[in-house]
């Protein structure tokens, strides 16, 4: 995964100082204080929130119960059950705390379209396992050793990015089983909910 450089100039009008303002003698010109920034890809311009990760979060990704938008590329609208993978790349966004350390077991519940698959999943550009996913729904359990989840790419003050991808091949969609139907997502696995925790 690569990462662009995002340059942002500010131009702001002349302000007062503290000590204008009778707050000791700081005498600075001050306009406004920046506390955080963050390099974030356009498919999480409008994440609610944010993507920091709290562990033991069950995150849930049906359309009526989803509270937690870390989603990126190649994957459908949430439904009543969750969310349909679409295409052969999926992208997952998480903030994980700088403090966290050890290794991490996420515990995801997926079925696959139509037919099993094999889907590889990469943590931070590194294939770390593949699974076999079937078509109906089941308990995934990956464990995620520190050097994987680990990243040099700050996402806030206090957490590090975390991209997880899955890699599958999804070459059929529901209109080519069922003529009936209008639906030409080529999909592949279905995500229910994921919970990551030590």
């Amino acid at each position: 995964d690569s990462h662009s450089l995002l340059e942002i100039r500010l131009e702001t009008q002349p302000g007062v100082s503290p000590k204008e303002l009778g707050y000791g003698t700081d005498d600075r010109k001050l306009t406004m204080r920046m506390y955080e920034s963050r390099l974030i890809t356009e498919a999480l311009l409008n994440v609610p929130g944010g993507l920091d990760y709290t562990l033991g979060t069950t995150l849930n990704y049906s359309v009526d119960t989803i509270n937690y938008f870390n989603l990126g590329d190649g994957w459908s609208g949430s439904e009543a059950w969750g969310v349909w993978s679409v295409g052969n790349e999926n992208v997952m966004y998480f903030g994980i705390p700088d403090d966290v350390t050890g290794d991490l077991v996420m515990n995801m519940k997926l079925m696959s379209f139509h037919k099993p698959r094999d889907l590889e999943i990469y943590i931070n550009g590194t294939k770390l396992t593949t699974l076999c996913v079937d078509v109906d729904p089941n308990i995934y359990s990956i464990v995620i050793p520190s050097e994987y989840y680990r990243s040099d790419v700050k996402y806030s003050e206090k957490s590090n990015l975390m991209v997880m991808k899955f890699s599958q091949t999804a070459d059929i969609a529901p209109v080519d089983l069922n003529t009936k139907t209008t639906d030409t997502r080529k999909l592949g696995v279905g995500l229910y909910e994921l919970v990551i925790g030590n």
